[in-house]
């Protein structure tokens, strides 16, 4: 029963540890990784010619501290041929010193002692060529509608003889116009073989990156990806700019600076289209009262021609409706006297 308890609880103990290192991770060095770790610890284990990859690219899982295995680094370093020094499953936070040979000598090349007599040597002047540039990488503009959606591109420009591998670029917002739905690859992250992946950060940050773990080769001019956004059905007929922040990253790793210019989203004003119903004419009648089966008639007596002549006067009488055809015909008017 006891150990059936101490196995319980160190499962526990595991799944609250692993648990909490994934929840803790950063997608990439760059995000969070450096706040703790320095600049110091990413020159003695490799953070920064690959500041720009997800952690996932090398640490099992995305959880910094996990140890980096052999088969991770193949897929981007894979091995040249015979002679290579092989990849060794060492766990992060081991003992580093500042070569990986002061721990594995086995890699090192065997030394010999040999007596050589003092020579004369002229070393020729050499040349280094520093690779510089700066890639733009612009964001787009687009115009809509309240309650409409709309797409913006992000498209790179090439600085040579410098190469871009992949591409980020974080984008601000006002939330309350705005809302990021997708980021699409463009033709040309397609055709350079790359994927694109985004986030909201934070209300008012959406950040897109265009990259690959496994293609390194360099993209060329054009779109890399698009971005849609959806514009709230409230939003005022104005012109409204979306902040652009890129950063690049060259074949071998190394993060370069980049520039672009803003993106531009034009709301058009809300047009309220209101139909009017024709009016109808109604031409008056005149209307005969029936109740039940009676009508009211006017009665002209015998002799007297509608109220001329000495005698009885016409009176407003109720007769049966079967008798009205009688009194019609000599001389009786439908409707009261004087009416």
């Amino acid at each position: 029963m006891k150990k059936l308890l101490l196995i319980g609880i160190l499962l526990c103990s595991a799944i609250i540890l692993v648990g909490a290192q994934d929840g803790f991770a950063w997608p990439t060095y760059r995000d969070g990784c450096i706040n703790c770790h320095g600049t110091g610890f990413a020159a003695l284990n490799n953070h920064t010619i690959h500041t720009a990859l997800p952690c996932a690219s090398c640490h099992p899982g995305g959880v910094p501290g996990q140890n980096v295995l052999p088969s991770n680094c193949i897929v981007c370093h894979p091995a040249a041929g015979p002679g290579l020094c092989p990849l060794i499953d060492v766990p992060t936070h081991a003992g580093i010193k500042n070569t990986c040979l002061a721990c594995h000598t086995e890699c090192a090349p065997v030394t010999t002692t040999t007596t050589v007599a003092p020579t004369t040597t002229t070393v020729a002047p050499t040349t280094t060529t520093i690779i510089s540039g700066e890639p733009i990488v612009d964001l787009g503009s687009a115009t809509g509608n309240p309650c409409e959606q709309v797409i913006l591109p992000i498209t790179l420009t090439n600085d040579p003889p410098l190469e871009v591998a992949g591409v980020s670029m974080d984008i601000g917002y006002d939330p309350g116009f705005f809302t990021p739905i997708s980021a699409a690859i463009g033709p040309a992250g397609e055709a350079a073989g790359k994927d694109v992946v985004s986030n909201i950060v934070s209300p008012g940050l959406f950040r897109v990156g265009v990259f690959s773990a496994t293609d390194l080769s360099p993209i060329g001019d054009g779109i890399v990806a698009n971005v849609t956004f959806e514009i709230d059905c409230f939003a005022p007929a104005d012109t409204y700019v979306l902040s652009n922040t890129p950063m690049a990253a060259t074949p071998a790793g190394f993060e370069v600076m980049a520039t672009g210019s803003d993106g531009i989203i034009t709301v058009n004003a809300l047009v309220t289209t209101t139909t009017v119903q024709p009016t109808t004419t109604v031409q008056p009648t005149t209307t005969t009262t029936i109740a039940g089966d009676t009508i009211t008639i006017c009665h002209i007596p015998p002799g007297l021609y509608k109220g001329k002549g000495n005698g009885p006067q016409p009176k407003t009488i109720t007769i049966p409706i079967e008798a009205l055809a009688d009194h019609l015909a000599h001389g009786d008017t439908i409707g009261p006297c004087g009416g």
